[in-house]
């Protein structure tokens, strides 16, 4: 079997723009935090897991409505209904498009990782090839499908 990994993902907050005006930068995390809506996905703790990769209190992380599929919160955060965690290969393209922005800055491995594998014989297949340079390109980084 060939592997390659497909995804080099990290979790940080997003947030549409309007949610994260000039005169917020200045409350810092805690503040800012605090008197916001967090958006959480139900299944695992990202909030918790942020807040203490950055010193600061997963206390903070326990208020907001939480959603059962991660892309429902973060289209919630896009439409500015309050501040999501994000995954890279997830909002890259918002993040690019402006429709998120990054209100602070560090990010947490939370060890998930996506991985394309396939058949070495497969490899050569031309429509495998295809899917398998599609998939490597769109999902790193900077590719575009």
């Amino acid at each position: 079997y060939v592997v390659e990994r497909l995804t080099e993902d990290a979790l940080f907050p997003v947030c549409a723009p309007e949610l994260w005006p000039t005169h917020c930068r200045a409350l810092g995390p805690q503040v800012y935090l605090r008197q916001s809506v967090l958006l959480h996905y139900a299944e695992r703790p990202y909030w918790p897991t942020w807040l203490r990769s950055v010193g600061l209190d997963p206390a903070l992380g326990q208020q907001g409505p939480s959603f059962s599929e991660t892309a429902i919160a973060l289209e919630a955060a896009e439409a500015g209904q309050g501040i999501a965690i994000g995954r890279t290969s997830l909002v890259t393209d918002a993040l690019r498009a402006n429709r998120l922005v990054r209100p602070f800055e560090g990010s947490v491995d939370d060890g998930v990782r996506y991985f394309l594998v396939m058949r070495e014989t497969m490899r050569k297949n031309p429509m495998v090839k295809a899917f398998a340079d599609w998939s490597m390109a769109s999902l790193r980084p900077g590719g575009t499908p």
